[in-house]
């Protein structure tokens, strides 16, 4: 990595503290940012709950990363392992979903991204500071692919930073009441070769010590508090994992 790309790198990140949510009140402001990101932009409906939470996510393969910028909640993503329940692209691209399983590929999706811009901050920098750290614990996991519906308007910054595949078409995605979203994914085994270098090393140097990744999913009490909160129906509201 040059020298210049390292000082750009070190002013991007800094003031971001990255890691993954712990406890209700930091979940809780997650998904409430989620949710009035989503409603902004149409993907979601005005709901009283306030916040945007699924099942799946209190799963033991789920975890929820967020990222504060002097303290301030900046943004969330969070990351759903494959699991019996299945994964949200598989309400519109099921049979593509199917196909990469029918080849043993151990999927995540990355779903519920969500920046809150505040004046100060650095251009895109909390979304560079997310997916750094998604990144490197999905590595971390040994996933193969990560899985991601991205609207069109999207599509071509993420090929540019991530190199993304199209692996199915554009479709209305039920997801986001309807709203048009291409079936992208991440090989985790190709970043290397095709993301240009400088940009792989942004997402890989320095290494973030392991230990950040240990935390554990979503306790069960806070999965059946948010549950109950973001669920009108009683029998959706403790589906989990035994």
């Amino acid at each position: 990595m040059s020298v210049s790309f390292q000082h750009r790198l070190a002013a991007l990140l800094a003031g971001y503290r990255t890691g993954i949510a712990r406890g209700k009140p930091e979940l809780v402001c997650a998904y409430e940012l989620v949710y009035r990101r989503y409603v902004a932009r149409g993907f979601v409906p005005p709901d009283p709950a306030g916040l945007v939470y699924h099942p799946t996510f209190g799963l033991p393969a789920s975890r929820t990363i967020v990222t504060t910028h002097d303290g301030r909640l900046a943004g969330t993503v969070t990351l759903v392992g494959d699991n019996f329940h299945g994964l949200h692209l598989e309400s519109t691209f099921r049979a593509e979903v199917a196909q990469l399983r029918a080849r043993q590929r151990a999927l995540a999706e990355v779903t519920c991204l969500a920046i809150e811009p505040q004046a100060g901050e650095p251009k895109n920098g909390a979304f560079f500071s997310l997916t750094r750290f998604m990144f490197q614990y999905a590595r971390w996991c040994q996933y193969d692919d990560l899985l991601l519906a991205v609207h069109p308007r999207h599509v071509q910054f993420y090929e540019r930073w991530f190199r993304v595949y199209r692996f199915g078409p554009c479709r209305p995605y039920q997801r986001v009441q309807g709203q048009p979203a291409i079936a992208c994914r991440i090989d985790l085994h190709a970043v290397d070769d095709l993301v240009p270098h400088d940009v792989y090393q942004w997402y890989t140097h320095p290494a973030i010590a392991a230990f950040e990744f240990q935390s554990g999913p979503i306790s069960y009490r806070d999965h059946v508090y948010l549950s109950s909160r973001a669920s009108h129906e009683p029998q959706e509201r403790c589906q989990r994992a035994a």
